[in-house]
């Protein structure tokens, strides 16, 4: 994908076929039928269509990553299964259900090395966060109220 025309850092998204993110999104059509699944990382065609449309979260946290990690930045599926080992997602009566923010930003400080707080419906205080560019001394994140931010490293 091109870079962002603001921040230049690459845009991504959950669906591994982006010129299908449309028809996926507003024409029902079948995530099972993407040609491009495996490039997600799923181990399976079934796992990619049933998961894609519930990784928003971890889209943007590999887009916070990719600047940061390069190359070695991780498929969204094996950001997906550490987040899980995490509990940011769970499954209730085969429903997915997540980002669950507080297992997440264990799971970004644990594993990825990443700053992480969570602002519990306080809009005005993930608004006085900086807005700071990803970069060297940039390795935070704030989210919550449906916002993330990047903030330095503690």
């Amino acid at each position: 994908m091109p870079p962002c025309a603001t921040c230049a850092v690459p845009v991504l998204t959950q669906f591994a076929s982006p010129e299908l993110v449309g028809p996926i999104v507003y024409e029902d059509f079948d995530r099972a039928a993407d040609p491009a699944w495996c490039d997600s990382g799923a181990a399976a065609l079934d796992d990619y269509a049933r998961w894609c449309g519930h990784l928003c979260g971890l889209t943007c946290f590999r887009m916070f990553l990719g600047p940061v990690l390069g190359p070695s930045t991780p498929p969204l599926f094996e950001l997906r299964d550490g987040a899980l080992k995490y509990g940011a997602y769970t499954e209730a009566g085969g429903e997915i259900r997540g980002m669950v923010y507080a297992p997440f930003a264990v799971y970004a400080r644990e594993v990825h090395g990443v700053g992480a707080t969570v602002h519990r419906g306080d809009a005005a205080a993930v608004a006085r966060v900086p807005e700071r560019g990803v970069g060297a001394g940039h390795r935070g994140l704030q989210v919550g109220c449906g916002w993330a931010r990047s903030s330095p490293r503690p």
